[in-house]
C-alpha cells in the first residue's frame, strides 16, 4: 500500500482519509447504540437525556406524564424490577439546589406513602449521579397480596445552581440474594446500569 499511497494524488489521499474517518465515526456510533450490554435510551423533548440499559429490562409504554420506562417481568407477567424517569420542576427558591431538594422530597414522600400500601421509609441522602446534584431516598413496600418490593427514588437536576427543571429517577425490585434491603437497590443489581450512566443531554 505504501508505494500506491506516495503515488497517489493529493485530492485522492483526501478522499481516502475522509472514507476512513467516515468507516471510524460508524463504528464509534454502533458501539455507542448498540452496546454489547445492552441498549441505549434517549429522550429529547423537554429535559434532554440518555442511558444505558441491560437486555434484561424492556422498555414499555411510559404511563401518563412519565418520560419513559423500563421493566422485567417473569414468565407469569409478574413484574421484579423498574426504572421510571418522570419529569421534575421545583418551585421557585433561593440559595443552592442542596437546599431545594430535601424540602421538595420530603412533601414527595408524603404523597408516595399515601398511595403506597406498607409504605416504610429507609434512608434519605444527598446524591451525585455523573456530577449531577441530587437527593435520593429509598424505602420498602408491602401492597395487600402482593410481594414486597423494595425502591429508590433519586431527584437530579443538571446544574447546582438556577437549574429547577429535571427528573425523577424512581427504581424498584422484588428482595433477592442480591437487594436484600431498601438501600442495595440500584448498588448491586442490574437496576445501577441505568442509574450510574444517566446522562443530562445528547
Amino acid at each position: 500500500m505504501a508505494p500506491r499511497w506516495r503515488r497517489a494524488s493529493t485530492a485522492a489521499r483526501r478522499r481516502l482519509l475522509a472514507a476512513v474517518a467516515i468507516l471510524v465515526l460508524a463504528a464509534a456510533a454502533l458501539v455507542v447504540l448498540y452496546p454489547r450490554d445492552g441498549w441505549v435510551l434517549y429522550h429529547g423533548r423537554a429535559v434532554t437525556f440518555n442511558l444505558r440499559y441491560p437486555r434484561t429490562l424492556h422498555r414499555v409504554a411510559a404511563p401518563p406524564g412519565a418520560y419513559a420506562r423500563i421493566e422485567q417481568r417473569d414468565a407469569a407477567g409478574r413484574l421484579l424490577r423498574w426504572f421510571e424517569i418522570d419529569p421534575l420542576r421545583l418551585p421557585a427558591f433561593r440559595g443552592e439546589i442542596s437546599g431545594a431538594l430535601p424540602v421538595y422530597t420530603s412533601n414527595y414522600v408524603a404523597a408516595l406513602a399515601a398511595r403506597t400500601p406498607g409504605f416504610l421509609l429507609q434512608s434519605e441522602t444527598k446524591t451525585r449521579v455523573n456530577l449531577n446534584p441530587g437527593y435520593t431516598f429509598t424505602y420498602a413496600a408491602a401492597p395487600s397480596g402482593a410481594r414486597p418490593m423494595l425502591g429508590r427514588v433519586v431527584m437530579l437536576v443538571p446544574a447546582l445552581s438556577g437549574a429547577r427543571d429535571g427528573v425523577v429517577l424512581s427504581m424498584g425490585t422484588v428482595p433477592s440474594a442480591l437487594v436484600p434491603g431498601p438501600d442495595q437497590v440500584a448498588a448491586n443489581d442490574v437496576l445501577q446500569v441505568p442509574l450510574r450512566s444517566f446522562r443530562f443531554g445528547t
